[in-house]
């Protein structure tokens, strides 16, 4: 899949990882969680198309009208405050009809979204329809719409609870997440969704100091890699998360390397980021803060403090991105250079 078509795969989904004491917003990139740690608002699709502007309507891509293809191509958007749309990611679609409808996306206009009367980023599904697809194609189309929402708001709920430390409560959404996934994915289908729920998973075991089933789910999510690239943001993630698992056990060498993974990662994808975007250069930002973070703690914990200080600077260069667990990160290096520099 190329790459701007997957856009919402290296944008979206995870949050938060727990250890030593500290709960951390860990964002995975172009969502609003990435650079506010605010949960992004998903609005239903049929409410978001009351919001649309009127337009131009998608070019029939020639070579997909002269084979007669017809569908619906549904794909996931952020919708900005100032009602800009910009391609997530490809949910479904004929791969003759899906570039098509990703470049009409970025065209669309909306009504800005307003919480409590502001205007806010929000998240939704557009359904773009080729030709005239046939009433099975259109009832699987608005099948996956409906999925869609319910899975997300379902996996949002979780996360919101894991963060409230409500754990039966987020046990009960990533159930209902869950039922929702066994009747629909197969195969390679909804390898992102998968991924993510075996994260959440993973995040509510270490959470409740399940440290082998979360383990377990961590490497589950690592073995599904939905974009199928090495070096992806799923991968970067997911392996901060296993970081953090490993240092809450003191499995320094492990948590070391996880840690070294996910910041090589972030680190590429931070040079190769457009300077223009700074919500996406803040988010890449924040993940390098973190994971230095957990290599810093690493550093002091097996007498080495030169590493220490190195990786806590890297921390408090980026200290405005850290909320909310800004505190507790930076007084932790604050600590640190502090005490090295009274020794020295």
């Amino acid at each position: 899949m190329p790459r701007q078509v997957r856009c919402f795969q290296e944008c979206k989904r995870l949050r938060l990882v727990t250890f030593t004491a500290v709960l951390v917003v860990f964002p995975l990139i172009c969502s609003e969680t990435s650079f506010g740690q605010t949960n992004v608002t998903r609005i239903p699709a049929a409410e978001a198309a009351t919001h649309q502007l009127p337009g131009t309507p998608p070019s029939y891509p020639s070579v997909a009208e002269a084979a007669r293809i017809q569908g619906d191509v549904i794909v996931e958007i952020r919708v900005q405050a100032n009602g800009t749309a910009t391609p997530y990611r490809l949910v479904m679609g004929h791969p003759l009809l899906a570039p098509a409808a990703v470049d009409w996306v970025r065209t669309l206009e909306y009504r800005p979204f307003e919480v409590d009367g502001k205007p806010v980023n929000v998240v939704t599904d557009v359904m773009v329809t080729f030709g005239r697809p046939s009433a099975e194609n259109r009832q699987v189309s608005l099948a996956e719409i409906s999925f869609q929402q319910m899975f997300w708001t379902a996996e949002d709920s979780a996360q919101d609870a894991i963060e409230k430390v409500n754990y039966t409560t987020a046990e009960q959404y990533l159930q209902n997440a869950e039922k929702l996934l066994a009747p629909v994915s197969g195969g390679k289908r909804h390898l992102l969704e998968r991924w993510r729920w075996s994260t959440s998973m993973g995040q509510l075991c270490q959470a409740r100091k399940k440290t082998e089933e979360a383990e377990r789910y961590y490497k589950k999510a690592l073995a599904l890699n939905p974009s199928s690239e090495k070096n992806s943001v799923e991968m970067a993630a997911t392996s901060a998360n296993l970081a953090g698992l490993y240092l809450d056990e003191k499995r320094y060498d492990l948590a070391r390397e996880s840690a070294r993974s996910s910041l090589a990662t972030y680190e590429k994808l931070l040079k190769q980021s457009s300077s223009g975007d700074s919500s996406l250069r803040d988010s890449y930002a924040h993940a390098i803060a973190v994971n230095s973070w957990i290599l810093a703690s690493v550093a002091l914990a097996q007498n080495q403090p030169a590493e220490a200080i190195k990786n806590c600077n890297e921390v408090l260069e980026n200290r405005a991105l850290l909320v909310p667990e800004k505190n507790s990160m930076v007084s932790f290096c604050e600590g640190i250079i502090s005490a090295v520099k009274h020794d020295n």
